[in-house]
């Protein structure tokens, strides 16, 4: 059913130069996390190709969302080195445990050193784009203080720049 939504986009993509980014999902069931579409790398990357051959062109991406990698144990820099030019956007954003907290970077449980590094290996040249829209409200956070998370995280994000085009 995906592959068929996707596919039927492709005239419309054939003549623009958007690209539409798959993303790797995860759902609930009894209490526990299990994997949705496009949550390991071998089915991300068969859904992009199969869908660019049937285009004739690059009209799909992926969006790789760190938070749901790691509610569902993944290896994020495993996942980024499979997929690797493929990846076009981040949802970038911490967790703890298998909540989906949408935290900023170091407050949580992923190892973001790991991260950006993999992407730095990857040659990742896309934007970088946190979700980290709970990070106040999770804290409960003194709204005076609410600027300085903010330039926080945007700092961290011309951290992470830096090192992945350094």
């Amino acid at each position: 059913m995906n592959y068929h939504l996707y596919e039927s986009l492709i005239p419309v993509l054939q003549d623009s130069d958007v690209i539409v980014c798959l993303e790797n999902l995860f759902s609930r069931h009894n209490g526990r996390v299990i994997e949705g579409t496009c949550s390991v790398p071998e089915e991300a990357i068969e859904y992009i190709d199969t869908l660019n051959e049937t285009a004739g062109k690059e009209c799909f991406g992926f969006c790789l969302d760190t938070g749901h990698l790691s509610v569902l144990g993944k290896n994020i820099p495993e996942f980024i080195r499979a997929l690797g030019k493929r990846i076009k956007a981040l949802h970038l954003h911490d967790t703890v445990g298998t909540d989906v907290d949408h935290l900023a970077p170091y407050v949580g449980d992923i190892i973001w050193k790991d991260v950006v590094q993999a992407l730095k290996d990857v040659g990742y040249e896309g934007d970088i784009s946190f979700e980290t829209y709970k990070q106040v409200a999770a804290y409960r956070v003194d709204p005076e203080a609410i600027p300085i998370w903010l330039n926080t995280i945007y700092r961290l994000g011309e951290l992470f720049k830096n090192q992945i085009l350094g």
